[in-house]
């Protein structure tokens, strides 16, 4: 063998161990996607920016140790940790590489949005505005707390398995709204911070469930998940049957 067809041999193997093919088509944001869709973030002095720190001091007043424990949690929140609630132990990235090349490339893809949103309005996070918010987590950058990023960062990649999976789409807005609510309790973001980066997720995905990459990476995700899934099915079969 050449020294030129054992380097593509090579590289064919390695794209194949991470789970990307030559034939693949990358996925990419299709023309227009912006973040548009959101309102400017309330002023502080308007009556939805006065809610929105008001809500955040409420929370703070009652938060229990077992919400603070979520909040901390949810400061780096995990989709195949949440998933895994879902489905089972087998939803794991080395039983799912492709599943998860394609989470990675659609974060990565998506992540612009997200920073130009935060780089139009700069909004001050809260503790920032206020000496009285005291947060339990992380203070993070000053790039701006709208929309969040945490938010926008797990809803992303659950959306996309909402696609995928549609029979599970309540379970999966219940993840997001469990790192929406940790970012409100760990006194780092408004609730209209979590709120848009929900909705702007939400946008740039329906958008990019359009072009034909993303719905080929749709059928590889659920492709790889089918046999695991026949499994689940033969098992409770087995069970039922005793």
């Amino acid at each position: 063998m050449s020294r030129s067809a054992k380097c593509l041999a090579l590289a064919t193997a390695m794209l194949t161990f991470s789970g990307v093919s030559f034939a693949a088509e990358p996925i990419v944001l299709p023309p227009g996607v912006d973040f548009s869709i959101l309102p400017p973030p309330p002023a502080d002095d308007s009556p939805a920016g006065m809610a929105d720190l008001s809500v955040l001091l409420y929370v703070q007043r009652d938060r229990t140790p077992e919400q603070e424990k979520l909040a901390k949690e949810m400061a780096s929140p995990s989709v195949f940790a949440m998933g895994r609630e879902i489905f089972g132990p087998w939803f794991t990235r080395e039983n799912l590489p492709k599943t998860a090349a394609i989470l990675r490339e659609v974060s990565q893809v998506t992540d612009k949005v997200k920073n130009d949103a935060k780089n139009e309005w700069k909004r001050p996070r809260p503790y920032v505005r206020s000496s009285l918010v005291h947060p339990v987590v992380g203070k993070p950058g000053d790039a701006g707390c709208y929309p969040s990023g945490h938010s926008y960062g797990i809803a992303i990649p659950e959306f996309v398995l909402t696609a995928a999976f549609p029979e599970h789409a309540e379970q999966f807005d219940e993840m997001i709204h469990r790192v929406m609510w940790g970012r409100v309790i760990g006194g780092v973001h408004y609730p209209s911070d979590t709120e848009a980066g929900r909705l702007l997720a939400k946008d740039v995905i329906d958008k990019l469930l359009q072009t034909d990459p993303m719905k080929e990476a749709i059928k590889t995700i659920q492709e790889e998940a089918a046999p695991f899934l026949k499994k689940d099915q033969e098992n409770q079969k087995s069970k039922a049957g005793e």
